[in-house]
């Protein structure tokens, strides 16, 4: 029988959990994220009684990014912006972490999409999506943005994909204006 663990490449609690929670690609993504944290500095901005703020340099590059640590939540929030983007914690925010000696990624930062869990492929649908004319548009649109959102995170991955999805987006972008106009015909 084939062993399908992922190889971890340093044995510490938080990839040890990663590597039960999420994908095989997508711990490979998290394992590479957190092996750069030994290449970050760490300094204090600021600190207030709610949330503390660090700047925090990848040496390998250079570039500075200040992250905000919120006390009661464990909340990190990165200026990179990759976990908004990609769904994962970026290096900057579990180097935060681990100065805090938090040794877990934190529920809040556990994508469910990418889980061993999630089901492959599913896409939420609108259609199913009840209410009042302004309170469906809000809810449609919610959903669309989440469904996009999921379509460019895996676009994201390749060059080609993301010339791929905007051609098609270019398409589905005619196609509504042309179905938005003959509605307004009728």
């Amino acid at each position: 029988m084939r062993n399908t663990s992922p190889r971890l490449r340093a044995d510490v609690e938080v990839l040890r959990q990663a590597s039960e929670i999420y994908t095989p690609n997508v711990f490979q993504m998290f394992q590479e994220e957190y092996l750069k944290v030994w290449d970050c500095t760490i300094d204090k901005i600021s600190k207030t009684e709610v949330e503390v703020v660090y700047k925090v340099i990848y040496v390998g590059r250079g570039t500075e990014h200040q992250v905000r640590f919120e006390f009661s939540s464990q909340g990190v929030e990165c200026s990179c912006r990759k976990f908004d983007f990609v769904g994962i914690l970026c290096a900057h925010a579990l180097k935060v972490l681990d100065k805090k000696n938090i040794k877990h990624i934190p529920k809040q930062y556990i994508m469910k999409r990418w889980t061993k869990d999630a089901k492959d492929g599913q896409i939420r649908s609108s259609t199913q999506i009840q209410g009042g004319s302004k309170e469906l548009i809000g809810k449609r649109y919610l959903d669309l943005n989440y469904n996009f959102r999921e379509i460019s995170t895996l676009a994201a991955e390749k060059d080609t994909m993301v010339r791929r999805k905007l051609v098609i987006l270019d398409k589905l972008r005619v196609v509504l204006w042309c179905t938005s106009k003959m509605i307004r015909m009728q």
